[in-house]
C-alpha cells in the first residue's frame, strides 16, 4: 500500500509538471460582427491567398470569410470586392487588432480597402455580405497600388 502510494504521488507530480508547461499555440482574435464581442478564430478558419482575385463562397447568411494575406512587398495594396449586392470587409494584423474596415467605398455597394502593408507581415481580410440574410459567391481582388 506504501508503495501505491508513493507511485500515485509521482504520477500525480508528473501530471502537474506536464501541465504547467507553456506551448504557444497559434490563433487570432476577431471582432465578432453580430454582438461585437471578441471571439476566438483559429488560424484554419483563415484561406491564404495571394495577389489576384479571390472567389469567396458565403454559404450560410450572415457568416463572413476570413482571406490570410502575405504581402512580398512594403507598399499599398488595395483590396475590393465585385458582387451583385453590398459587401462589408475588415482588415486584421497578425494579432487580430482591427486596422480599418468598409462597406461602400468600392463600385456598386462593393467595399474598397487601401492600405498600407509591411512586406513579411500577415494580414486577414475577413469579407461578407453587408446583410445577414444573404448568401452566395463574389470575388474579392487584392492587388499593390502605385502610391498609397
Amino acid at each position: 500500500m506504501r508503495r501505491l502510494k508513493s507511485y500515485m504521488a509521482m504520477l500525480m507530480a508528473l501530471v502537474i509538471a506536464i501541465t504547467s508547461i507553456n506551448i504557444p499555440s497559434l490563433a487570432v482574435y476577431a471582432q465578432d460582427v453580430d454582438e461585437g464581442q471578441a471571439q476566438l478564430a483559429t488560424a484554419s478558419d483563415a484561406v491564404t491567398v495571394g495577389e489576384g482575385i479571390t472567389r469567396v463562397d458565403i454559404s450560410v447568411a450572415g457568416e463572413g470569410k476570413r482571406l490570410r494575406f502575405t504581402p512580398t512587398e512594403s507598399c499599398g495594396y488595395e483590396f475590393y470586392s465585385t458582387a451583385d449586392v453590398d459587401t462589408y470587409a475588415t482588415l486584421y494584423d497578425a494579432y487580430g487588432d482591427e486596422l480599418i474596415s468598409d462597406d461602400d467605398s468600392g463600385e456598386d455597394n462593393n467595399f474598397r480597402i487601401r492600405y498600407k502593408l509591411t512586406a513579411g507581415e500577415t494580414y486577414e481580410l475577413e469579407v461578407r455580405y453587408f446583410s445577414d440574410s444573404k448568401t452566395g459567391s463574389f470575388d474579392v481582388y487584392i492587388g499593390q497600388m502605385p502610391e498609397l
